[in-house]
């Protein structure tokens, strides 16, 4: 991925918008956003939910003592390193999210 990319990543990421939250339905109009991009959205952030979880949950246990168990709390940090990374470097769960961003935003163009 290009740098744009990347940095349209961290930022659909960090706002837990991945064409249908509230920044894209206050942009486009809810009723203007196609059935194809929703089920895109819904794709990426259950992926992110499972395999990385969501930023502003990373940030609150590692913001609030006693929150979140210890393993998340190890891999809180390697989430927030994640978008910096290179696709040799991520692993199976990045090559996993690529895969997966590519094959929803095909399906978002169609």
């Amino acid at each position: 991925m290009d740098g744009a990319h990347r940095l349209s990543a961290l930022i659909a990421w960090v706002n837990d918008d991945y064409g249908y939250g509230t920044i894209s339905q206050k942009f486009y109009g809810v009723d203007k956003i196609p059935q194809s991009q929703i089920d895109a959205h819904d794709a990426t952030k259950e992926l992110i939910e499972t395999e990385v979880r969501n930023y502003a949950y990373l940030l609150k246990i590692s913001a609030e003592e006693g929150t979140g168990s210890d393993e998340e709390r190890n891999v809180h940090w390697g989430s927030i390193a994640f978008p910096f990374q290179s696709r040799a470097t991520i692993g199976k769960t990045g090559e996993k999210l690529r895969l997966r961003f590519t094959e929803s935003t095909k399906a978002a163009r169609l």
